[in-house]
């Protein structure tokens, strides 16, 4: 993977590999994204998107309806690591109740050690995931992670 693009209504959260595909740097609506402490370019060795739905019932007086993840349930995930990603899928049984990840054959999928980050994509119209192949992703699907 060279690219991962997270689209919301508002925004946009782009996902690079680092050069020795060890980390993923973060670009939000095209500009770098950095620590406003160590003013070092936001990075994650896993990547985690979630597919979720959005409650929009709650209006805000000055703001309007404010969009509020539902993460109680389960739904479509993509994990990415080392340059790679799995297709999978979420669950979450209440609200204490870790995130479950699975893939398609319900075996757990583990992250590589590090730092997480979780991007949280409406799974209406609005929200969008587009995932740039690299240099030598493979045309054929599999049960391994993908290039």
């Amino acid at each position: 993977v060279s690219r991962i693009k997270v689209a919301f209504p508002s925004a946009l959260a782009e996902w690079v590999p680092n050069a020795d595909n060890t980390a993923w740097l973060r670009i939000q609506d095209g500009k770098v994204h950095a620590d406003s402490a160590t003013k070092e370019q936001i990075r994650a060795t896993n990547v985690v998107v979630l597919d979720v739905k959005e409650d929009r019932s709650y209006a805000d007086p000055k703001y309007g309806h404010i969009p509020k993840a539902v993460l109680i349930g389960k739904g479509t995930a993509w994990v990415f690591t080392g340059g790679k990603y799995v297709d999978a899928f979420w669950s979450k049984s209440s609200q204490t109740a870790r995130i479950i990840l699975t893939d398609a054959s319900g075996a757990a999928i583990n992250l590589a050690p590090g730092n997480t980050w979780v991007e949280l994509k409406p799974n209406d119209p609005e929200g969008k995931l587009t995932i740039v192949a690299g240099a030598s992703a493979s045309a054929t699907p599999s049960a391994s992670p993908k290039k």
